[in-house]
């Protein structure tokens, strides 16, 4: 298929500007700078306090000490939720925190069938 050029209906005039949909603009135009995203949002800041409140408070009633179920000397390290927060499960309900040592809390991560058949965890239906 053979293109030409396309050709004017009518002749441009000497002297005619040609129209111009958008303006010219003199410099570019830089973006707006975006507001930085917070790390945690209110809400979530707000529900940290609260448990950070609880478990002093924990630990001032409870001693300190890991609350495995066998038995632990260990101070308590760590505040794991028996019911996690991703299957409905409360971060600052005291009912729902066991106090325990880092060995014991990375023990319940690492392995949750057995954690659960221990009572350390327990499932949304729970």
């Amino acid at each position: 298929m053979k293109r030409s050029a396309l050709k004017r209906k009518t002749p441009l005039k000497q002297g005619d500007k040609p129209l111009r949909r958008t303006a010219l603009r003199s410099k570019p135009q830089r973006p707006k700078p975006r507001s930085k995203l917070k790390p945690v949002s209110e809400k979530r800041s707000r529900e940290n306090a609260k448990r950070r409140e609880v478990k002093k408070q924990m630990v001032a009633e409870r001693g300190g000490r890991c609350q495995w179920p066998d038995g632990c000397p260990r101070d308590a390290v760590d505040a794991h939720e028996v019911k996690k927060r991703s299957r409905g499960g409360s971060i600052t309900d005291p009912e729902n925190i066991l106090l325990l040592c880092r060995e014991h809390h990375d023990f319940t991560e690492a392995e949750p069938e057995q954690a659960a058949a221990m009572g350390l965890l327990k499932h949304s239906w729970e």
